[in-house]
């Protein structure tokens, strides 16, 4: 079970910054895709029941054009679903690699039952298509063959869109897991297991807001597609396609407002961040906005404000994954120094196999060369003397370490260091000795 464990390489601090940044584009791409396949397929066939319980043209024509608008080539399922769910696990297996934590058993399972829902849910779109074609001919003239066939397609339809569903579901319920298991280093290095994490309170809370999500998203652009074929429908049905699509708008917005309020509290403290904060802000803006336009248009039923609508939610949709990014960044930031450590590691051992003289990095000829001006071990130059500042860092070198990767501002009596564009190694090099020094 550790094929895609096998595949991590070493990497240098710069490369895995690059792989946070792929991993939200693959996010970006995947989270609203998976949020419309999984809202479009529930409502899709929610209508084809109603169409063919009351043998309603309307239902079923509707139903067919939210399952094809999701699904309308094999490509999209590769391009917007398939390939960011495997890159989204190489990339967590990649950071994590070192950590301890096996996020690739969670991805193993998502990919496989993506893949199974697919061919349920494709098999669904081309068995209503085929429906369609033979209810019309058997109405057309009385055929016993084509019309055994329309009644056995019927049924058949009926047990896809369940299954289909069923295993999205686990997909992404086990993407949730990996991802929630990534962002939380607490956990990392623990007696940890397979199913704690998959069984956790936290999963299964982020899992409904995803669901949540989806809903909001998949009515948002359900109205914008009634919008676009409006003239399709007959003013009757139209109306009530609208009133039910700005009804589920307004009905997510609440229960995502709700979930995102109590995010805080199952976020651990190493993800939580000013920018977090920022973009929670700026999400329930945009949830208002959404929930005014919706407001103003069920009232009037009419569908005038569906493109903004839609923007607005995408807005909302990209909000909630550079937040999960910006989570997981926060607390694999140790685990990204330990493997760009370990590259300079491997580069060494791999320049001398070739016969090339390794470097040593000398942390005194750092100190001298970048730390010096602004610091000194026993008296105030432009930052605070080490002999008062270094107590605090005794056993905590990691820590030192990320500080000058990473400095911010803490004492208000000095200035904020600038940033020495160090590398990890070159930082861990001036940390050991300025700690060396300072005990003597």
């Amino acid at each position: 079970m550790n094929f895609l464990d096998n595949l991590v390489l070493p990497q240098s601090a710069e490369h895995l910054q690059l792989l946070n940044y792929l991993l939200a584009l693959s996010l970006l791409v995947l989270i609203p895709y998976l949020a419309v396949l999984l809202g479009f397929t529930f409502i899709s066939a929610i209508f084809y029941r109603k169409g063919i319980s009351s043998s309603n043209e309307e239902y079923l024509k509707i139903s067919k054009l939210l399952i094809d608008s999701v699904t309308f080539n094999k490509v999209m399922v590769l391009g917007f679903g398939f390939i960011p769910l495997i890159t989204t696990g190489l990339i967590l297996v990649q950071v994590l690699y070192l950590s301890g934590v096996h996020v690739e058993n969670y991805f193993y399972i998502s990919i496989i039952s993506f893949i199974v829902s697919f061919l349920f849910i494709y098999s669904f779109k081309h068995s209503l298509g085929i429906y369609l074609v033979t209810k019309t001919v058997s109405n057309n003239q009385s055929d016993e063959i084509v019309k055994d066939y329309a009644e056995k397609t019927k049924h058949i339809n009926k047990k896809y869109p369940a299954w289909g569903l069923f295993f999205l579901l686990i997909s992404v319920y086990f993407l949730t897991s990996g991802i929630q298991l990534s962002t939380n280093n607490i956990l990392w290095g623990t007696d940890y297991n397979f199913f704690s994490s998959l069984l956790s309170f936290s999963t299964i809370f982020y899992f409904l807001a995803f669901l949540s999500l989806s809903v909001l998203l998949s009515y948002s652009v359900f109205i914008f597609l009634l919008k676009k074929n409006e003239n399709d429908f007959t003013e009757n049905y139209l109306q009530e396609f609208s009133k039910t699509g700005l009804s589920g708008v307004l009905i997510s917005v609440i229960t995502y407002t709700l979930f995102i309020t109590l995010r805080l509290v199952f976020t651990p403290y190493s993800g939580l961040s000013f920018d977090y904060f920022l973009l929670m802000i700026f999400t329930f803006v945009f949830l208002l906005i959404i929930a005014n336009q919706s407001y103003n248009m069920l009232k009037e039923l009419k569908l005038k404000s569906v493109n903004s609508v839609l923007f607005v939610t995408v807005i909302v949709i990209l909000l909630s994954v550079v937040q999960n990014t910006s989570a997981f960044s926060i607390s694999s930031n140790r685990e990204i120094t330990k493997i760009a450590d370990k590259y300079l590691i491997y580069q060494d051992e791999f320049k001398q196999s070739l016969g090339i003289t390794t470097v040593v990095i000398s942390g005194e000829e750092i100190y001298k060369g970048k730390c010096i001006a602004c610091h000194a071990f026993d008296k105030k130059v432009v930052g605070p003397p080490y002999n008062q500042v270094l107590v605090k860092y005794e056993g905590k070198i990691d820590d030192l370490v990320k500080f000058i990767l990473n400095p911010v501002k803490i004492n208000p009596d000095y200035p904020a260091m600038p940033n020495q564009g160090v590398k990890p190694a070159e930082a861990k090099a001036v940390a050991e000795y300025i700690l060396s020094t300072y005990k003597k």
